[in-house]
């Protein structure tokens, strides 16, 4: 209920159908609290929500969202432990907390009655609704002398009960081990790296489906709880997590809304680590950077990575200066570099420590800003790798492959031919056919742009990258519908003899 007694009572003040005694007088009343429950005046009629269906599951930690009079919701919590087949629970708010005993339990349908200690003052209310799965609904009943107030109200089960495994310290930084329960049973495994900041939490989080990067991690005692976007293949989904953390473990929800459907899974995870991103090492390129700053703002920085005499040297431009980055040391998954950023004539030291993993970059730069030192949590992407080089030749037939978002692989043959020096082909693919008109090459880049025939539906495609010595790479944009989805693509031109085993197996 957190503040429902305050804003029921202001809300009785505003409409004149409370006239609040003294403190000393209402504490009087409190010990008959019992007749004003007998005698209250009758409630406005509030419609009762449906009864929920399926598993009971009711010990654990309840977040509870009451709605008031005025239009506001109340958020409070419910602890609810079981004896066997007894419940009793706590219900803590900002003004008081109820000790309730004697939970009933039939079916789905719960009901309890009992009296939230408001500093003394004991106000009577009764709960009667239902619950299914890790939801709670229902109608909660309130007697603040003699006055009677119906609200609904609708709960989430959070985690186990704070008296099981979810207590002791909070220490979120780290590597997380996802596991989310899926609606056919299934489960679905994701990594989340935390890190600490000056503002405040940050982290990444890796699914199956996309990426998400996380800020304002909000921590109440044991209690932790977040919401992102997760993009999935350009598409923004909004994602949100309540659960409770205590030591190595995360227990709690997670609410997905994909357009318009929402979906709740229960999330376990385990902590795996320190702060270290795996997967393949893959620096060379241009990646985009950003920077969380002290007052809680981004700032976005550019990276640009190369090779030269055995060592990763490179660039970052960023919204004070820029700097030189004269080595990038790597060890495994490790990176970390020293250089100066040039403000003007004004030289800032600073230090990077991180890690890479799948063209993802995580770390803190340490700044020294004449003087006045700050640590910046920094994340970050590979968005463009280095252009091919080498000898151009593209008339042939090519394989492509094409990682979708889901992580799988797509392949696809693209025919290309020169006819009077006019480069057109055609692209055959799992979903469909395309016609390109023209092939466009400046030096080792190349770029096209055509319409997928997907049985009548035309979906336009565009693709940006390079070739060199029998090999093509580059990144691809689809439009199925208005939803563009961008895929990375490789692809090597196939030998004479290889083509040949080609079109005898079409032929077959």
């Amino acid at each position: 209920m957190g503040d429902l007694i305050r804003k029921w009572t202001s809300v009785m003040l505003t409409v004149g159908l409370m006239a609040m005694g003294s403190m000393a007088a209402a504490q009087d009343d409190a010990a008959g609290h019992a007749e004003h429950a007998e005698g209250a005046e009758a409630a406005p009629a509030v419609e009762p929500p449906p009864v929920l269906e399926g598993e009971v599951n009711l010990a654990g930690l309840w977040e509870i969202e009451a709605e008031l009079p005025d239009g506001t919701a109340s958020v409070s919590d419910l602890e609810v432990t079981a004896d066997g087949d007894t419940f009793s629970a706590v219900l803590s708010t900002e003004l008081g907390e109820a000790a309730i005993d004697g939970i009933t339990v039939d079916g789905n349908v719960i009901e309890f009655s009992a009296d939230i200690d408001m500093g003394g003052i004991l106000v009577p209310f009764t709960f009667s609704g239902s619950t299914g799965g890790d939801k709670m609904n229902g109608i909660i009943a309130v007697d603040f002398e003699g006055q009677a107030l119906l609200l609904p109200i609708e709960g989430v089960r959070v985690g186990d009960s704070a008296s099981g495994g979810l207590t002791g310290e909070v220490d979120l930084v780290g590597t997380w081990e996802l596991e989310a329960e899926l609606p056919d049973g299934t489960a679905s495994v994701s990594d989340l790296v935390i890190q600490d900041g000056e503002g405040g939490l940050v982290a990444v989080l890796s699914t199956e489906l996309g990426e998400a990067t996380i800020k304002g991690i909000v921590i109440d005692g044991n209690n932790v709880s977040f919401d992102t976007e997760i993009d999935l293949g350009g598409v923004m989904v909004p994602l949100s997590y309540k659960g409770t953390s205590g030591g190595d473990d995360l227990d709690g929800v997670v609410s997905v809304d994909f357009e318009g459907q929402a979906l709740e899974m229960n999330v376990v995870g385990k902590k795996v680590g320190a702060v270290m991103l795996t997967g393949a090492v893959k620096l060379l390129g241009e990646w985009e950077l950003e920077a969380e700053l002290p007052d809680g703002t981004t700032s976005v920085s550019e990276m640009v990575l190369e090779e030269k005499d055995g060592k990763i040297t490179g660039y970052l431009s960023t919204e004070i200066g820029e700097a030189v980055i004269d080595e990038m040391m790597v060890d495994g998954n490790k990176v970390s570099y020293a250089a100066e950023i040039d403000m003007g004539g004004v030289m800032a030291p600073f230090t990077f420590t991180g890690s890479t993993g799948d063209g993802k970059i995580i770390g803190t730069v340490e700044l020294d800003m004449e003087g006045q030192k700050m640590a910046l949590p920094i994340t970050g992407e590979l968005v463009a790798e280095p252009a091919l080089t080498g000898a151009v030749d593209l008339p042939g037939s090519w394989e492509f492959e094409s990682e979708l978002p889901d992580g799988t692989v797509s392949v696809s043959e693209l025919v290309i031919e020169d006819n009077d020096g006019v480069l057109s082909g055609t692209l055959s693919t799992e979903i469909g056919e395309a016609v390109i008109e023209s092939i466009t090459v400046d030096g080792n880049m190349i770029s096209f742009v055509a319409n997928i025939d997907m049985g009548g539906v035309m979906a336009p495609l565009t693709f940006e990258g390079s070739t060199g010595d029998g090999k093509i790479k580059g990144n691809g944009v689809l439009n199925m519908e208005g939803q563009e989805m961008s895929l990375p693509v490789t692809g090597s031109k196939l030998e004479a003899e290889a083509m040949t085993e080609t079109a005898e197996a079409g032929s077959e």
